[in-house]
């Protein structure tokens, strides 16, 4: 699913009323339907709504959800902030519709002040002062608006964006609602999605109103929201008369003295995602562990007992993984060098092997076409250097992808999957029980299960971020997130390949 910006959303909006034969009023009146339905779902009988309203169509869109939660006989208070001078014509026509409910008491505010937000514990305030056709900078009476929004401590449902956000900017002022819940419509937007954009948008819902999906996925984006409509195809059917050698063989490369369980669960998830064979190379000591607890994988052991300190041949592996509970010690560095050399392909690097990476970027231009990074906020950084805010991290992401043609998972809450063609494919799945020790091993042994069985490198990403994320779903529907420790992850794939494997019939998302 394509992630458009806000004049692409214009532009689609004004197609899909021209195809459907309908006014830009009436598809404004089908988006209000869907918030207020939400709104009310969400809510009770009793509650106070304190509508908010700019002069622009995020307004209109906030008037027309005030007249229908009033058609439902909900208490309902509307403040109209601005000058209506500069009014659009969608809000001058729900004005007028408004006007005609009598339940509804309106109030024109032109300053801070004559905004009187109900000090009632039932009350819920409805923002859309602003919405995607935002540019900065706020003015000094929205700014207040929202300060008084904020400073009130109630409930808050923003339409479309919460005021003071844009869809794809960063935000300048630092000032905008913190909502409690956003009602976007048809598809996401970017700064809904962005790590520090939590505090004004900690949860959204995405409202269908019918604009034309044909025609949005035929806007020029880089953007990609990963569903499970979009990944489901990807799935490779496996053939009745396949064998374990159709499935490929993986490398699990790592483990320290002290960091063995990394590699074994790395190890596993690798085996449940499907690969036909997995070897694990790891310190000497680690072989006992590694048979009583993975008796399905094959052990290639270091001759040191503790670290590793070689190489082992590579020419019989279809995909490797490296660095997960690894050390830097010297030999290992030189044997993780070795590894890069040696590899042809299939190439994923986690943990102590980015950290080394990071220490020795001349190493960058000699790694395989494609390989697959994937390091957690702090690792990015040591590559790349310090970024400001996600947007900058986009941006020195897809320049590193570009550079040295790699493909990079920025791991965390919806994370980013980049090519380097600048794609960018978002998450849509995963909780905070994925941060936990060891959760990114097994993500590393997914994504190495994936390229052994023939999966193009970029698939093989995707498919394993979204199935990670799920799996991570699948545990918190009857569990608590502080619960979940990484092998319960792998013990749910399965479950999360036959779930996608039957979408639409995907549930617990």
């Amino acid at each position: 699913m394509k992630i458009i910006n806000a004049a692409q959303i214009k532009e689609s909006e004004a197609y899909s009323a021209a195809k459907q034969e309908i006014r830009a009023i009436d598809l404004m009146e089908r988006a209000a339907t869907a918030a207020a339905a939400r709104i009310a779902e969400i809510s009770t009988p009793d509650t106070l709504y304190c509508v908010i309203c700019g002069c622009g169509n995020n307004g209109g869109d906030g008037m027309a959800i005030a007249r229908l939660l009033a058609n439902m006989n909900r208490k309902v208070q509307v403040y109209i902030v601005g000058n209506q001078k500069d009014a659009s014509k969608e809000f001058q026509s729900n004005f007028k519709r408004l006007e005609h409910q009598m339940k509804i008491e309106i109030s024109l505010c032109n300053d801070a002040d004559t905004v009187k937000i109900s000090a009632a514990k039932n009350t819920v305030i409805v923002d859309a002062l602003l919405g995607s056709g935002f540019h900065p900078p706020l003015r000094e009476l929205e700014m207040e608006v929202i300060k008084k929004i904020n400073a009130s401590g109630l409930p808050t449902v923003s339409i479309d964006l919460p005021s003071g956000l844009t869809c794809d900017e960063p935000i300048a002022s630092g000032i905008a609602v913190h909502c409690h819940l956003c009602l976007t419509f048809q598809r996401p937007k970017l700064n809904l999605l962005l790590p520090e954009n939590e505090k004004y948008v900690p949860e959204f819902q995405v409202l269908d109103i019918n604009l034309d999906e044909t025609f949005m996925e035929g806007i020029p984006s880089q953007l990609f929201y990963d569903t499970a409509k979009d990944l489901k195809f990807l799935l490779k059917k496996r053939n009745k008369f396949a064998h374990k050698g159709h499935f490929g063989h993986a490398l699990i490369f790592g483990g320290h003295k002290g960091m063995l369980g990394c590699i074994i669960l790395s190890a596993k998830a690798c085996l449940r995602s499907g690969a036909g064979w997995v070897s694990v190379y790891l310190p000497g000591r680690g072989e006992n562990m590694l048979g009583s607890h993975l008796p399905e994988a094959m052990i290639l052991s270091d001759p040191n007992p503790d670290k590793i300190t070689s190489c082992p041949k590579l020419e019989n592996f279809h995909a490797i993984a490296a660095g997960m509970g690894m050390g830097s010690d010297p030999e290992t560095v030189n044997a993780l060098k070795l590894l890069i050399q040696n590899s042809n392909g299939g190439l994923v690097l986690d943990a102590d092997a980015l950290n080394i990476l990071s220490e020795n970027k001349t190493w960058l231009a000699f790694l395989p076409p494609l390989t697959i990074l994937t390091p957690h906020p702090g690792e990015f950084k040591k590559l790349v250097g310090e970024f400001n805010n996600s947007h900058q991290q986009l941006e020195a992401a897809k320049y590193f992808c570009s550079k040295y043609n790699t493909i990079l998972i920025l791991k965390g809450a919806h994370s980013k999957v980049i090519d380097p063609s600048g794609n960018l494919f978002i998450g849509t799945t995963g909780n905070p029980a994925l941060a936990k020790a060891s959760s990114g091993d097994v993500l590393s042994g997914m994504i190495a299960s994936f390229l052994a069985q023939g999966y193009a490198p970029i698939s093989a990403a995707r498919l394993a971020v979204f199935l990670h994320g799920y799996a991570a779903d699948l545990f918190i529907h009857s569990n608590s997130e502080q619960g979940m420790i990484a092998g319960d992850l792998i013990d749910l794939l399965p479950v999360a390949f036959k779930k996608l494997e039957s979408y639409p019939k995907l549930e617990y998302r």
